[in-house]
């Protein structure tokens, strides 16, 4: 399941090379296959981050609804994973990590779009 996972983390991270580049078709066909793998799998704190890359990516192809459907899942997921933090600091940081805000920077932007 290892090599899962490391393909998985590695689409995505290609993924970020092609969406940083205004590749964006490729970019998708990347992080779709990674969110696949991942849920599939059952890796939720590798999949959360991929759907909010996902997310990033449907934004920037203003292709909202796919956005904000990825996005309330990894909010979702973020919910789940951050539960099994038991100290309070540590889930906190966790909560408010890069990839947490971002995922609330694009729900935000998103909402001011279709609003």
């Amino acid at each position: 399941r290892s090599n899962w996972h490391w393909t998985a983390t590695f689409h995505a991270w290609q993924a970020r090379q092609f969406l940083e580049t205004g590749e964006l078709d490729q970019a998708l066909v990347l992080v779709t296959a990674s969110v696949e793998h991942l849920r599939r799998d059952g890796c939720w704190e590798k999949l959360w981050r991929s759907l909010v890359l996902l997310a990033e990516i449907c934004h920037a192809q203003a292709d909202y609804e796919p956005a904000m459907r990825g996005l309330d899942e990894a909010a979702h997921m973020l919910k789940i994973v951050s539960s099994t933090v038991d100290d309070d600091r540590e889930r906190s940081c966790y909560l408010n990590c890069a990839d947490a805000r971002t995922l609330e920077r694009i729900r935000d932007r998103i909402t001011e779009l279709v609003t």
